[in-house]
């Protein structure tokens, strides 16, 4: 412990001290007054003052040397710092699983929601700064999953002021993305067709993968393992029609038929000689490869990949934003 440190406690301790003795010598001192109409109500401002500052003399036993020698801009900083400015530097230092010429491109995105909110709750304007380091805040939330104390260490605000703004914020990026993602029409659908000549006419891939969850207070059956499986929730997306005669790309956890194209099971195998069933699955497996590595992206985000500890409503928003992020990572790596 250093001499400033030092010093700091001896001073807190020694007004501590002479405030409990002053105010004890104060009560004393008033009572034994006779007091007129004027001294009554100037004593009794006084009391009034002294009572709300006694009623804090048994909190300062709970005092900590953190409360006493840290600096209150540690932890209570009006303003969040720009961290940004510190990361952007360096791609690897990031921590938003992105690269900043990625944030970059969310960014105006973002900020058009956040003007618009604004403006709707007639609030002042915030700066660039402060809209810069909100989303980063949000999108290392996604990446890392940190707790709120984490990132009040890292933003230097308090740990309720990060949960508000989380809170605030993250619907607004949940918008702003969701803006990005739109089904293709009819016409379009048409032009994505591909043609193989095993496989036949496909015009995408499907796949599913199980995320984890806190065990649920009620209903805890519908959370069971095969309570709910690929083909279901396939139903439950409402994917629409596709163009006739064409098919999606799927693995075995899904039915075969209804638009889908898995691969030749075991039990087929008298439909199919072996040779062809060998080279259908490998060229199956070779196609549908890209949906794999593409949801390996998405569980690169620890808000996906680690046990969702929030309200299941927010859930819609955690995973639409990761697989935004993911598609965001594939197609830097393909370039």
């Amino acid at each position: 412990m250093n001499n400033d440190m030092r010093n700091r406690i001896t001073k807190t301790i020694e007004f501590f001290k002479f405030t409990c003795v002053t105010l004890s010598r104060l009560i004393e001192l008033l009572e034994e007054l006779e007091l007129n109409q004027h001294q009554m109500a100037m004593s009794t401002c006084i009391f009034s003052l002294l009572t709300a500052f006694i009623q804090l003399i048994p909190l300062i036993p709970q005092l900590t040397i953190y409360h006493i020698t840290m600096p209150v801009d540690h932890y209570e900083r009006a303003v969040i710092t720009n961290l940004y400015a510190e990361l952007a530097n360096t791609s690897c230092r990031f921590l938003t699983g992105l690269p900043p010429s990625a944030f970059n491109d969310i960014f105006p995105l973002f900020v058009q929601e956040f003007d618009q909110k604004r403006r709707l709750i007639l609030q002042y304007r915030f700066s660039t700064t402060m809209k810069t380091n909100i989303l980063l805040l949000l999108l290392i939330w996604l990446r890392t999953y940190s707790t709120n104390n984490v990132l009040s260490v890292m933003f230097k605000v308090s740990k309720y002021k990060v949960c508000r703004y989380r809170k605030t914020y993250f619907p607004l990026l949940v918008r702003a993305l969701r803006s990005q993602m739109k089904w293709p029409s009819p016409n379009e659908m048409v032009n994505l067709v591909v043609y193989h000549p095993i496989l036949g006419r496909y015009i995408g891939y499907v796949d599913g993968s199980r995320h984890f969850i806190q065990r649920p207070r009620k209903n805890q059956r519908l959370y069971y393992s095969g309570s709910v499986y690929d083909s279901k929730m396939l139903r439950r997306a409402g994917i629409g029609n596709l163009p006739i005669h064409t098919r999606l790309l799927a693995d075995k956890g899904f039915g075969n038929g209804n638009g889908l194209l898995t691969p030749v099971r075991r039990n087929e195998l008298n439909r199919f000689p072996l040779s062809s069933k060998k080279l259908f699955n490998y060229f199956l497996s070779n196609k549908r490869i890209f949906v794999e590595h593409l949801i390996k992206e998405m569980k690169v985000f620890e808000a996906v990949h680690g046990v969702f500890r929030h309200e299941r409503q927010q859930w819609y928003g955690v995973s639409l934003c990761t697989a935004y992020l993911a598609n965001v990572r594939a197609s830097l790596f393909l370039q």
